[in-house]
């Protein structure tokens, strides 16, 4: 998202075997640092820029956000699994730090270590806060700014507040998704009071579908409820079925975007980059392969989006490609739970109609399997 290019083309795809790879909390090397992020292209037109809560592209000095085109930076650069903390509410926390055997988590000011370990129970709030004040700070300026936040919820280990503790029907991880709807409205309408909210674009969006219980959890422990749903949507996080892949999309700009409109066009994360600098007037990078979209004629309601298809992979193997109606599976993992229509294991290639069938029950065989 932040660089509006493919992982596999500038090497942090995983393995070639399909495995898939993050940064984690010892990990000495990040994002390249000649791939171009959107902040830091608009840092270079004179936009004030911020980056909140959770990097995960590298946790050495020379690879945080303040070296990719962020002015300031407030947050933990690692996930919130990936060291000891406290006021972890699930069992699974132990699990998890006995997997990476980090050190305490951290809680960054820039280059200033604020909180060793971090307090979770407080760090939504803190989140919030540093959103706030910053939009506060350069709403006083006449130069335009970018606020990228990424929330710690709701990844595994679940926590929250204490105010939202046994606020939802869906134990500590409908606090978590509870906690979150708070603080987004708070900076809604923190911009709404500064006068901002009709000359800024909001976009709200999740990086993967919900994971499934086993996915987070200590082989020990009972499976518990700390996971979110996929709706109708075959898989999971780390899959490359519609589950693992389909996430809320959410825009909003007063005045520009119409309300309540839904649009059924192909879209990607990847596309945040250039619909930015399309709304900045900003140019995109020529001197490398860009895989980025605008949006903003669909946004606004004047057209229609020019991407077709999209290229899901998982590490540095090509799984699924998606052209137009159609979905094709090259390769595949088994989903924790399987459709009653198929004979599993399946076969590849596997082809979908995926506007048909978005829940990936009915491969299509014989003359309809033609297209691939």
């Amino acid at each position: 998202m932040v660089t509006g290019r493919l992982p596999v083309r500038y090497g942090l795809c995983g393995g070639a075997n399909g495995t898939q790879r993050t940064f984690a909390c010892d990990a000495k090397y990040g994002l390249p640092t000649n791939e171009t992020t959107f902040a830091s292209a608009l840092q270079r037109s004179g936009y004030h820029t911020m980056a909140v809560g959770k990097w995960h592209l590298g946790q050495e000095w020379e690879y945080m956000p303040f070296r990719h085109g962020f002015d300031e930076y407030y947050g933990v650069p690692s996930s919130v699994d990936m060291g000891r903390a406290y006021n972890n509410r699930t069992a699974e926390a132990s699990f998890q730090r006995e997997y990476y055997g980090c050190t305490p988590l951290a809680l960054v000011h820039n280059e200033a270590i604020v909180e060793q370990p971090v307090d979770l129970g407080s760090l939504n709030a803190k989140y919030t806060a540093a959103a706030m004040d910053f939009l506060t700070r350069v709403s006083n300026s006449s130069a335009p700014f970018l606020l990228y936040m990424a929330y710690g919820h709701v990844h595994t280990p679940q926590y929250a507040g204490k105010s939202f503790e046994g606020s939802s029907r869906r134990g500590i991880f409908g606090d978590s998704v509870m906690e979150v709807d708070d603080s987004v409205g708070k900076v809604l309408a923190h911009l709404r009071a500064l006068g901002k909210s009709a000359d800024t674009l909001v976009v709200l969006t999740s990086d993967n579908g919900a994971p499934n219980a086993a996915q987070h959890a200590a082989p020990w422990l009972p499976l518990q409820p700390i996971s979110g749903s996929n709706g109708p949507f075959l898989g999971e996080k780390l899959s490359t079925w519609e589950g693992g892949l389909r996430v809320p999309g959410i825009a909003v700009w007063p005045g520009t975007i119409a309300a309540g409109r839904v649009s059924e066009d192909i879209v990607s994360t990847l596309d945040i980059y250039a619909t930015l600098m399309d709304v900045a007037n900003v140019p995109l990078p020529t001197d490398r392969v860009m895989d980025s979209h605008t949006l903003l004629p669909l946004l606004r309601g004047t057209g229609n989006t020019t991407r077709t298809s999209a290229f899901f992979y998982r590490g540095c193997t090509l799984y699924a490609v998606r052209y137009m109606q159609w979905k094709l599976h090259l390769k595949i993992t088994a989903p924790a739970t399987q459709p009653p229509a198929w004979d599993w294991p399946g076969t590849t290639p596997m082809l979908f109609q995926i506007e048909h069938d978005p829940s990936e029950r009915f491969p299509l065989k014989g003359d309809y399997g033609k297209p691939v």
